[in-house]
């Protein structure tokens, strides 16, 4: 009879677990895709979107996992040039931006040490995988040139810095489970 109780109790705990990572990627997947959406047209919203992007992405994948945060990654660089956020001219660097987040993401899982310099070796990989491309194909006097240069660094460290806070205080309020 005891063994019965520890499997259903265990069971529970796996769909809990299962139910939080479904409504968690969820709702990180409605903030990627309308964050750029709604903010498009606003004057310096890269300065906006950038960070609440990458902490969607550092968040899911501190909290989720790394499946989870990898398929939210292609989102928002789609809704961003299709709505205007990203001038017509950076549509050949969409794949770079999409491989970007990818490389932020598993940077960030792949190293085990501390959680900040974890934030800044993804920002500094996303931030080349982005950047080298454009600097090597584009004018590097264009708007995007300058849009996939440092502000990419400073949006993605402010964005990781955001989910590590905000992780860390959902794991004060006991939320953390």
């Amino acid at each position: 009879m005891e063994t019965k109780t520890t499997e259903l109790a265990i069971s529970r705990v796996w769909v809990n677990l299962k139910s939080r990572a479904v409504v968690e990627t969820a709702i990180a997947t409605v903030i990627a895709v309308i964050t750029p959406a709604l903010l498009a047209h606003t004057p310096q919203n890269q300065f906006i979107v950038g960070p609440i992007v990458n902490a969607v992405l550092f968040w899911v994948a501190l909290r989720v996992g790394v499946t989870n945060a990898l398929l939210i990654a292609v989102l928002p660089s789609l809704i961003a040039l299709f709505r205007g956020l990203l001038p017509p001219t950076a549509a050949a660097v969409v794949p770079f931006i999409i491989l970007g987040n990818c490389a932020l993401i598993l940077t960030f899982s792949l190293i085990k040490t501390n959680l900040w310099f974890r934030v800044i070796a993804g920002s500094v990989v996303k931030t080349l995988i982005i950047f080298l491309p454009v600097w090597l194909f584009l004018n590097s006097s264009s708007l995007v040139s300058f849009m996939m240069s440092w502000p990419q660094l400073l949006t993605a460290i402010i964005g990781g810095f955001i989910a590590v806070k905000f992780s860390g205080y959902l794991s004060s309020k006991g939320s953390n489970t």
